[in-house]
């Protein structure tokens, strides 16, 4: 729901501009999810005194790497594909494009270095990769302390930061503050969240609780994550409020993880664990192709009607063919 989120707020030139406007506010959720897997290995990793700190979090972020770059780069040559036979660029302009999108493909886009702009998403993956590298050290020798104060405090300063700043809302991720773009500290923020999510969510499971204590849970869980998509589909402003939204995702995410609700039977099952994986191709085809809509069906469609069909069963077959892509990758290589 999120990733649908996402992929319809960067559709909003195509539809009613008052829906989807706050779309965005989903990026947060999978940071704060990030930031609770993170610290999680880093918590399950057993603890060798012998180990260099530096060498399992090579470890860690090749391992991270891993999954997401069998999905990653099909979908940016399908960018430049798309770019090459759309765009109406020069053969030297496509050039430029190809030799920077090399800087999207090593997630270097949150270090300030320019970029093809092929997917312009690939903000997100680089601001994980970078604060993740950052993080996972600190995490491994002093989590608790981390957790206790250095996360709170980067989570505090940072959004409310980011509160009196343009808007005053948690988007515009490349926003150039001077030293940095906002979406990195952005990725500090939600992911030193999700990581505070992990260790609330151990405590909350290490508690016996009654039927109508999980009653209570689930219908906060679940009343969380529906009040979070309501606001991302409808609200029609972007601004402070979205912190109080960022709260609402962070226990619900705290409650689902500890499996002290009903909805585990849904969470756990096939379905969502393959809509979970499935969202990072969604997540990955969708920038493109919403750049590119009106030059491709801009004079096939009659005027005023709606390209939102075209370009959503569009993403979906492109997402379809990179998630078995992907897998397909991923297969070839562990066989390797």
């Amino acid at each position: 729901m999120f990733a649908i989120g996402i992929v319809l707020y960067h559709a909003r030139p195509l539809l009613r501009q008052d829906l989807f406007v706050c779309g965005y506010i989903g990026v947060e959720f999978f940071f704060i999810v990030s930031g609770y897997l993170l610290m999680k290995k880093a918590d399950g990793m057993p603890r060798d005194e012998k180990r260099d700190v530096f060498d399992e979090n090579l470890e860690m972020i090749c391992h991270k790497a891993a999954g997401i770059l069998p999905y990653f780069v099909p979908a940016l040559v399908c960018a430049f594909v798309f770019r090459f036979l759309f765009s109406g660029k020069s053969f030297w302009d496509m050039t430029h494009d190809f030799i920077y999108g090399l800087n999207e493909l090593f997630s270097l886009q949150m270090f300030g270095f320019e970029t093809g702009n092929l997917i312009d998403v690939t903000w997100y993956l680089s601001a994980l990769f970078i604060v993740s590298f950052v993080l996972f050290p600190i995490l491994r020798k002093r989590a608790k302390g981390f957790v206790t104060y250095g996360a709170p405090l980067l989570v505090l300063f940072l959004y409310g930061y980011f509160s009196k700043m343009l808007n005053g809302a948690v988007n515009m991720p490349v926003h150039w503050y001077g030293i940095c773009f906002k979406g990195l500290l952005r990725g500090f923020a939600g992911i030193s969240l999700g990581c505070i999510a992990y260790f609330v969510s151990k405590k909350l499971s290490e508690h016996d609780i009654s039927r109508k204590q999980r009653a209570v849970l689930t219908i906060a869980e679940l009343s969380g994550y529906l009040i979070a998509v309501v606001y991302l589909i409808f609200y029609p402003t972007q601004g402070t409020t979205d912190y109080f939204i960022i709260g609402l995702i962070f226990s619900s995410v705290v409650i689902s993880f500890s499996g002290q609700s009903a909805s585990g039977v849904l969470f756990h099952g096939r379905i969502c664990s393959f809509l979970g994986a499935f969202s990072l191709s969604l997540f990955l085809n969708h920038s493109y192709v919403q750049w590119n809509m009106k030059r491709i069906f801009g004079s096939l469609v009659p005027k005023g009607e709606s390209l939102i069909p075209l370009y959503l069963g569009l993403v979906l077959i492109l997402s379809i063919g990179n998630y078995f892509i992907g897998n397909w990758i991923k297969r070839k290589r562990y066989h390797n």
